[in-house]
């Protein structure tokens, strides 16, 4: 999880390198506000002038990625939801995200720059952010497929490209067309994630708490 040059071993946990800079600079959080604040700001200053500069390679390409704004994003749809509480002002803002949304999927279509990916998460901050509202407001009912995915999909994350790598040579094997041999993988991959969870990531969380509370 540490940054390296090469690929990580499990090709999915290049994301997990980002995931645990932004924790240990959410750390200033039990500092003071102020400080992750300023903390935030300064590393966005930071990842914009090296990417104006320079294309960051080596292990610099992961805290100056800006990628990593994303995660600043959303702090902010998170400090936005605690001082919105209008059902009302949540649907505004979900439209708007969705139109900005949209209008950087468009834009990427004709040019692949980071910064139309940044418009494009800030315009899915914005709709979680309208979602969140809305649901603080009315209740919102969902199905239980959809909360057990829900639960699960950090552990179908982990596991579902090396599960794809299999499952599609089986496919091979079996002379099944694209559509079927990705239905197999995908509902497999889902499965085995969902078991995953259940065995591994689910008895994890309840060990670590238990012994957290004591």
């Amino acid at each position: 999880m540490i940054p390296a040059d090469g690929p990580p071993a499990l090709s999915v946990a290049w994301t997990l390198i980002h995931e645990l800079m932004f924790y240990l600079v959410f750390v200033l959080f039990f500092v003071s506000r102020r400080w992750l604040a300023g903390g935030l700001l300064a590393w966005t200053i930071l990842i914009f002038l090296a990417n104006y500069w320079y294309t960051p390679t080596g292990w610099l390409r992961y805290p100056l990625n800006p990628m990593n704004i994303e995660f600043i994003l959303g702090v902010g749809a998170a400090w936005i939801v605690r001082f919105q509480t209008s059902n009302k002002k949540g649907g505004w803002i979900a439209a708007l995200g969705i139109a900005i949304a949209i209008g950087a999927l468009l834009l990427m279509k004709q040019e692949n720059e980071p910064y139309i990916r940044l418009a494009l998460a800030m315009g899915l901050a914005l709709v979680i952010v309208g979602f969140t509202v809305h649901e603080q407001s009315s209740f919102l009912g969902w199905p239980a497929l959809l909360l057990i995915l829900g639960n699960a999909s950090y552990s179908i994350y982990l596991i579902h490209n090396p599960l794809l790598s299999i499952t599609q040579r089986v496919a091979g094997r079996m002379q099944l067309t694209w559509p079927l041999a990705m239905i197999f993988g995908v509902v497999f991959s889902l499965l085995a994630g969902w078991l995953y969870y259940l065995s591994v990531e689910r008895t994890a969380l309840r060990f670590f708490q238990q012994r957290l509370r004591k």
